[in-house]
Parts: C-alpha cells; structure tokens; sequence
C-alpha cells in the first residue's frame, strides 16, 4: 500500500519554529543598542561635568553641562569626589553618573555608570 506524503504546510509549521528565535535575537540587539547608547551619553555627561566642576567649582553648572548630553534620560543623581575642587587642592576629581535602565519591559533592570576624571588645578 503506497501512501501519498503531502508537504503541504510545511514551511508554515518551519516559519513557526523559527520566528520566535529571530524576534528574540533582534529584540536583544535593539535592547544592546539602547543600552549602549544611554552608556555612552552618560559617560559623555560625566566628562562635561568634570571638565566644569574643575574650571568653574561648581556643582550646579556642571549638573547643568552634564544635562546637555543626556538626551532622552532624565539627569541621575552625580556624585563628585572630593565634594569640590577647593583652592590648593591639586589631585583627582571623579564625578559619577549612575542610571538605572529597565531592559526587557522591566524584567531586567540594568544599572549603567558613567564616570570620568580630571585634574584639579590643572
């Protein structure tokens, strides 16, 4: 007795297999784009901050020079170390910029920081 094999739907049962795998893969590229992007600029805003923290010594203007490059993001708390750049003082001032991203709707929360250093003095 032959039986009559029929392909019929087929590539539709395949394409059902498939597609959740490639929406996976191109929603992690997009979420690693996003994420990249919000790294960059807060590391960006963490160099304008420092860059005026240590020419100005002051927190407010550069809270303000870092808001510039944070474009889409509310500004996150900035953290300077040492609190200023008193006078005489000629070491290290580190700002940090922290941000928590919601990757994945919010199932998986990524914390991304920005941080950058300069001179005091110099």
């Amino acid at each position: 007795m032959k039986f009559k094999t029929s392909e019929k739907g087929a590539a539709a049962v395949e394409f059902a297999l498939v597609v959740p795998l490639l929406f996976l893969i191109l929603f992690g590229i997009v979420e690693f784009g996003r994420a990249y992007n919000i790294q960059i600029s807060l590391t960006q805003a963490a160099r304008a901050a420092v860059r005026s923290m240590v020419v100005s010594n002051n927190p407010t203007t550069a809270s303000a020079a870092a808001n510039l490059n944070l474009s889409g993001i509310t500004l996150p708390p900035i953290v300077y170390s040492p609190a200023s750049c008193a006078t005489g003082y000629t070491g290290p001032m580190t700002v940090t910029i922290t941000y928590s991203m919601s990757a994945v709707g919010n199932l998986m929360p990524l914390i991304l920081t920005g941080k950058a250093s300069m001179q005091c003095g110099g």
